[in-house]
């Protein structure tokens, strides 16, 4: 059975496959070629985080939420990807 690729793994890809990866991280979503991606937002024992885009370690807690970061952690918009400053200055 096929494993899905990590989130990760395909943003080492650069572009998305447009294939409709279950972990796509580019917006728009499954669109071949695409370098843009969405922000991450995840829970971390039941509070929202928003995560690195390159290296997925937590940039924000749920209570620290700007409104435009609540709104995208919650769906109702997408959100550009965040980075933490050790991926900015790479």
């Amino acid at each position: 059975m096929h494993k899905p690729r990590t989130h990760k793994m395909l943003l080492e890809l650069g572009t998305c496959c447009g294939n409709v990866c279950t972990n796509c991280p580019y917006y728009p979503k499954y669109t071949k070629g695409v370098r843009m991606t969405k922000a991450i937002f995840k829970f971390n024992s039941g509070v929202g985080a928003l995560l690195c885009s390159s290296c997925s370690i937590i940039i924000k807690e749920g209570k620290e939420y700007t409104p435009v970061e609540h709104e995208a952690s919650m769906g109702l918009i997408e959100m550009q990807a965040q980075y933490c400053k050790e991926c900015e200055e790479k």
